[in-house]
């Protein structure tokens, strides 16, 4: 008996343009090169906002304490004022901005209205002092509008 054997003719590899994959591999190399430019220019930002975040309640409870001083300080409160008077300069040297200003229009992008008299389309009281790093609002002004 006699075996037959079905050879099958040798399937053709696809031809391969290695031309074009090395076109495509050095594109999406430069766009991971470009990508992790744009993230380590961004890096110092994030870190900056990082540590102010953690120092906010801080620089808040500071503040509050500052608000309403009596007429005759206590060493406490002195403190608080000192403390204040030494973190506003660093954070400002770094870049970061209060939002602070009243009188002025309301503005979605930077304040967050809590309480609304009248027509409620200008600032008349800031609540809690908003906080800015260059174009990026890190925390928007809670503010009184009328």
């Amino acid at each position: 008996m006699t075996k037959k054997t079905d050879k099958k003719p040798a399937e053709k590899k696809p031809k391969i343009d290695f031309e074009e994959k090395y076109l495509r591999a050095a594109a999406d190399l430069q766009n991971v090169r470009r990508r992790a430019d744009a993230d380590r220019a961004t890096l110092p930002t994030i870190g900056k906002i990082a540590l102010f975040e953690a120092l906010l309640p801080t620089i808040d409870t500071a503040e509050m304490a500052t608000k309403n001083p009596p007429k005759k300080p206590t060493e406490w409160e002195k403190g608080a004022i000192a403390i204040l008077g030494g973190i506003f300069p660093v954070l400002e040297k770094m870049g970061f901005e209060k939002i602070a200003e009243t009188g002025v229009e309301i503005n979605p992008e930077i304040h967050e209205v809590l309480i609304a008299d009248g027509d409620g389309k200008k600032v008349v009281e800031i609540l809690q002092t908003g906080w800015r790093l260059g174009d990026r609002v890190v925390r928007a002004a809670k503010v009184k509008a009328g």
